[in-house]
């Protein structure tokens, strides 16, 4: 029993690996591998680097000289018609290498680095002696195209001369991207990653701690007057159903997962399937026991009658099926919907080793007993009424 839950529980953790593998190799393909540099920072540039060779990577720049502004994108909402500024582009100088390039960075830092921009110029026009002020930059190095490279060139145009134009790399570093994946895209990636790995650590946690038997040693443990070599034989005995349900006489043993559950048979005391079809479907069959508690065990529609007509074979103190006026009494009289079938029943059982009935010579008729039961209870009720 104990080795072949291990083994669904191997095959089910062999899945998840499958799984969570393929996902985060989806997402490093996705991302440019984008988390590694978003953790541990670009390449360190400056002017002499060659931007050719690392356009799309991830670099990182100290910038102390921030010139000018070249470039403004917002966004407009439809339904207010507002307009908000979203991002900014400034002209960066290395002046240690001489040489400008753009940076393009979200709105939120545009009042910093307007105060660099004043320092920069009042520094440039000696009424400073030094700037005071340093910003450093992560992102992807891109070339720039379109709209951004026009006005990146006519800012430029209005600041040099044009034998100083060969300083100019027309290049600008994106802080909103990591390897050229928009940040939004690479959190929400991240995020997943580590829902997975999480996933993970956990399912390897359950497996090692021998999940797929935990609830059948702790049953074994609270009943010690019952031997584990009991339930070893009620599982060779089992009718087995979708190879992850096992309906033997006394318990049945089923699959989560990686998880093995016990449900002991003779407590139960009514059982009918459920459906429900659409986004949120479901195909199970429903228990409830003398002590009301419920257990759900999942199967498909096309087994659900097979697996049903084991405990009418099994378990006679069962009621099987569904029907509104047994729910109402489970409800609000539940001593009255025992007495239906399951007092009857189950004074008919001697408790040995295991239970066997007597004194019944025909058990199919107790669903017959248990009709004519219902009919006179209706036909109480509609008297008192």
């Amino acid at each position: 029993m104990k080795e072949t839950l291990k083994k669904h529980a191997t095959k089910s953790f062999g899945i998840r690996t499958a799984v969570v593998a393929v996902i985060l190799i989806v997402s490093l393909v996705f991302t440019k591998a984008g988390i590694i540099p978003l953790i541990f920072g670009g390449t360190s540039i400056d002017g002499t680097a060659d931007f050719d060779a690392l356009e799309g990577k991830q670099v990182s720049f100290d910038a102390n000289y921030i010139v000018a502004e070249y470039v403004r994108r917002t966004s407009t909402n439809t339904d207010t018609n507002r307009t908000t500024l979203t991002n900014v582009g400034y002209i960066v100088w290395d002046y240690d290498n001489d040489a400008m390039f753009g940076i393009y960075l979200p709105a939120s830092q545009s009042s910093k680095l307007d105060k660099m921009i004043d320092e920069t110029w009042e520094w440039i026009d000696y009424e400073i002696p030094e700037v005071s002020s340093s910003l450093h930059v992560d992102g992807t190095l891109r070339t720039m195209e379109g709209k951004e490279l026009q006005y990146f060139q006519e800012t430029i145009d209005e600041m040099l001369y044009e034998e100083d134009l060969d300083t100019v790399r027309y290049y600008t570093i994106d802080t909103t991207q990591v390897n050229g994946v928009e940040k939004g895209w690479l959190g929400l990636a991240t995020a997943l990653d580590g829902w997975m790995l999480v996933y993970f650590i956990w399912s390897l946690v359950s497996y090692l701690s021998q999940g797929y038997y935990r609830v059948i040693k702790k049953f074994l443990d609270t009943n010690p007057s019952i031997p584990e070599s009991r339930v070893e034989a009620d599982f060779a005995s089992a009718v087995l159903f979708e190879k992850k349900i096992w309906v033997g006489k006394e318990w049945t043993i089923y699959m989560k997962g990686m998880k093995s559950y016990l449900m002991e048979n003779r407590k139960q005391v009514w059982a009918y399937y459920y459906q429900r079809t659409g986004r949120y479907s479901e195909s199970k069959i429903r228990f409830f026991d003398c002590d009301k508690k419920n257990t759900n065990i999942d199967i498909s529609h096309g087994n659900y009658e097979e697996m049903l007509k084991a405990y009418q074979e099994r378990q006679p103190q069962m009621l099987l099926g569904y029907d509104k006026e047994w729910e109402k009494m489970y409800k609000k009289n539940f001593s009255e919907f025992l007495n239906l079938r399951y007092n009857q029943a189950i004074s008919q059982v001697q408790t040995e080793d295991t239970y066997s009935y007597q004194g019944q010579a025909n058990p199919d008729n107790y669903f017959d007993d248990a009709r004519y039961n219902m009919d006179a209870y209706r036909e109480q009720e509609t008297q008192e009424k």
